[in-house]
C-alpha cells in the first residue's frame, strides 16, 4: 500500500511516500507484492537496487521459525509468459536492524535466448503467520547500456573513442 509521511511509523528515505508491504496470514506460503513490467530482449543487461526498513512497532519476526522476508527481483519471460530467467535477492527479514534504512545491493541480469519483457518486482514473502511490516522506497530499474569502444588511426596517430 502506498503510505504518506507520517513518523514514526512511515517515514520515507527520500521524497513523502512509501510502499508499505505485509503478508496475508493465511496459514500457508504466500506471497505479496508490486511489480512493473517492460519489454525486453535477449542480451540486454538490467539492473535494480531499492531500500528497505522495518518499523519498531509492527516489526518483522526473527523467532526462527518460518519468518517472513523481502525481495527485489529482477525476471525474465519468453512469448508464452513463461519465466525463463532471474535474479534476486534478500533486501530485509527480522535480522535486519529497525528503524533505519537499508540500501539493498545492486542486483544484475542479462536476458536469456528468447526473452521478450521482463519484471522488476519486490515481494514479500510469509510462510505461515508471522507478522510485521515492510516499507520500501527508493526502487530503481536501469537498463545498462554497454558503451562501445572504437579506434582509429588519424594522422598516424590512433585514437580510442567511446
Amino acid at each position: 500500500y502506498p503510505e504518506a509521511a507520517n513518523a514514526p511509523q512511515s517515514f520515507p528515505r527520500t521524497d513523502t511516500g512509501l510502499v508499505s508491504m505485509f503478508g496475508n496470514w493465511w496459514g500457508v506460503f504466500t506471497v505479496s507484492g508490486i511489480f512493473h513490467e517492460f519489454p525486453t530482449t535477449a542480451g540486454e543487461t538490467w539492473e535494480m537496487y531499492s531500500s528497505a526498513r522495518h518499523w519498531s512497532g509492527d516489526a518483522m519476526s526473527t523467532d526462527g521459525v518460518e519468518d517472513n522476508w523481502v525481495v527485489q527481483k529482477i525476471a525474465f519471460f519468453d512469448a508464452g509468459n513463461n519465466e525463463i530467467g532471474g535474479v534476486e535477492s534478500t533486501i530485509l527479514n527480522g535480522t535486519f536492524a529497525m528503524d533505519v534504512w537499508h540500501d539493498a545491493a545492486t542486483i544484475s541480469g542479462v536476458a536469456p535466448a528468447g526473452t521478450v519483457k521482463l519484471q522488476a518486482l519486490i515481494l514479500y514473502l510469509q510462510p505461515m503467520w508471522d507478522g510485521g511490516a515492510a516499507h520500501i522506497d527508493d526502487v530503481s530499474l536501469v537498463h545498462v547500456i554497454p558503451v562501445k569502444t572504437e579506434s582509429t588511426t588519424w594522422g598516424g596517430i590512433k585514437a580510442l573513442y567511446r
